[in-house]
């Protein structure tokens, strides 16, 4: 179904017509809090190297997300999507992407907000391929101004849910390929984390904020405080907790230590935890990390 979208979205609206788009109905917020006035309707254009999504709101506002955040457009082979940073906080990431469900293959319009690695939002709402609707100004996606900066030094959090589901009978798990990283869904306690597959670190690291809510929820107990050496070989002064369970697709780790980093540093899951599961391959071909 994800060929299905890519191949109706190329010839039926983002690569076919300058005038084509996705008008997207009420979106469902099943993570995080929709607030007051949720949102209505969206359109959606995306042109190779540039996008445009709007959200009309039930009190009639227009909230345009190139206002918002600095979009970069990540779509490729496997997906059609934008990630950016919010302007007015440099901790918060979002994805955009546009999808297929696995039954029908309508199109869909899915947005994920991190702060710091943590998934705190998650949207969706199902769409139409149409012409934009009366109320929106409908935007020149053939010619625009694109709003779009080279990719930051650290990657961009973005969902497991864009990567391949696991083949029938198959032990392994959805990663994002960001070409020179690779990342992770990892539930820690009941918090669900995006981490970066480590190949040099030796220890798992997640943000204090993490650290926080799990300790806070019986999720996780603050260790001996101890000495962190960095990739570049300097040594600094860190906590440590221990959390109690650690969820990898279906297998669960018990009393995985993970050494606490401030918020702007990024979530590392490491090889040696991964062992700890068993003999694992990363396919980046299919974006799979699979076990066994």
């Amino acid at each position: 179904m994800k060929k299905y979208l890519l191949a109706a979205v190329a010839a039926l609206a983002f690569g076919g017509s300058a005038n084509a788009a996705l008008n997207c109905g009420p979106a469902r917020v099943d993570v995080g809090n929709p607030g007051r006035d949720g949102v209505v309707s969206t359109y959606v254009a995306h042109d190779p190297g540039a996008w445009v999504i709007k959200h009309t709101l039930a009190n009639g506002e227009v909230i345009d997300r190139s206002l918002q955040y600095v979009i970069t457009d990540y779509s490729g082979g496997n997906a059609i999507q934008w990630r950016g940073t919010l302007m007015r906080n440099p901790a918060m990431t979002m994805v955009g992407e546009s999808l297929a469900l696995t039954a029908t293959g309508q199109p869909t319009y899915n947005e994920w907000l991190y702060k710091n690695g943590q998934l705190i939002m998650h949207s969706v709402a199902l769409c139409q391929f149409d012409r934009p609707p009366a109320y929106v100004q409908p935007p020149s996606v053939s010619a625009p101004t694109p709003r779009v900066v080279a990719p930051v030094a650290t990657p961009v959090s973005a969902p497991v849910a864009s990567a391949a589901a696991p083949a029938r009978g198959e032990d392994s798990v959805g990663i994002v390929n960001l070409g020179k990283a690779a990342l992770a869904q990892v539930t820690l306690g009941a918090e669900p984390v995006v981490m970066q597959i480590d190949t040099g670190a030796s220890d798992m690291l997640i943000t204090e904020s993490v650290a926080k809510t799990l300790t806070e929820n019986g999720e996780a107990d603050w260790s001996t405080d101890t000495t962190y050496q960095t990739a570049d070989g300097h040594s600094a002064a860190t906590r440590q907790v221990t959390i109690h369970d650690v969820r990898i697709g279906s297998h669960v780790l018990h009393n995985v230590v993970a050494f606490v980093a401030a918020d702007n540093a990024y979530p590392l899951l490491p090889f040696s935890v991964l062992n700890q599961v068993g003999r694992f391959t990363i396919d980046t071909a299919n974006n799979k990390l699979i076990f066994g």
